[in-house]
Parts: structure tokens; sequence; C-alpha cells
């Protein structure tokens, strides 16, 4: 081989090798990391139920991915979305079934899982509706965020 041939091979060795590797997480660092995870979806769906919309904001990415239903709401829609939304309302009630967490990797998790909603006006509360809710989150330098969510509503006669 030639010198250059050996250097090229050479560097691309150091190289490869300080590339960083991704290691598989233990069940305990699973376990941990989806106690985290509930525990920022507890402050998310706390939020909703108070009608917080700046603080359920707060918990997506600046460049989520959403669908509602079978639409998918660019990310300022759904921003205004929740401020009109909450802004007709006084608060929400929500029961929710155990959750499915996935955990892809130390940054990324997924998480669905269903229950039920209602809304409070007037010091009245309507009926619950059945909700399902999927989504990614992401380690970001200011903590989780949602990337991608997907949420998905019934009509309360359906229970479905």
């Amino acid at each position: 081989m030639t010198r250059i041939t050996l250097a090229v091979l050479a560097l691309a060795g150091a190289l490869a090798a300080c590339q960083p590797v991704e290691r598989e997480l233990t069940e305990e660092q699973q376990l941990a990391l989806i106690d985290t995870l509930m525990g920022v979806q507890r402050d998310l769906f706390n939020a909703a139920k108070a009608v917080d919309a700046d603080a359920v904001i707060a918990f997506f990415d600046g460049d989520a991915g959403v669908i509602i239903g079978t639409e998918v709401v660019p990310y300022p829609m759904f921003v205004q979305q929740v401020r009109d939304s909450y802004a007709a309302i006084d608060g929400q009630t929500a029961s929710w079934h155990p959750a499915k967490v996935s955990v892809i990797s130390r940054d990324v998790v997924a998480l669905t899982l269903a229950g039920r909603v209602a809304t409070i006006v007037a010091g009245d509360t309507s009926e619950a509706v059945p909700v399902a809710w999927t989504e990614v989150l992401v380690r970001t330098d200011s903590g989780w965020k949602v990337l991608h969510a997907h949420q998905s509503m019934g009509s309360p006669a359906s229970g479905r």
C-alpha cells in the first residue's frame, strides 16, 4: 500500500474511534427514563386541566408535527387552536388509562395512552368524551419536548 492510502486508512480509523457510541440502556435506566417522562406528562396534563395555554404550548417543540383527528395541523395553527379553545373554557377534567411507553433511545421516547376528557364552562361539566393520545418526545437543551403528537377524540355517545 502507498503511504497516502495508509494515512487515509489511519485517519479514517481515528475518526471512527472518536464517534459517540449509542449504548443500549439497562432496564433500570429505561425505568428511570419512563418515570421522568411520566412526570413530564403529568405536568403537561395538569397544565391542560388548568387551561393554561402558554404552559401547554411550552411542552411542544417549536416545529412540532401535530395531528388532531385526521387533520395535520401546522404548528402555528396548533398554537392558535390551543389558545382559542382554552379561552372558551374554565377547566378540564381527565382520566387516563395506563400508558404504553417505548424507549427508542436515551433522547427519544414514544408514549401512547387513552382516557376520557370533559370541559368545564361556567361551572357546568360536559359529558366526558373518549380521547387517544400519542406523542414522540425528544430531549433538548431545554428539557423534554413533544416533537410529534396525534390526538383523536370520540363523541360522548360512542364510548370509544
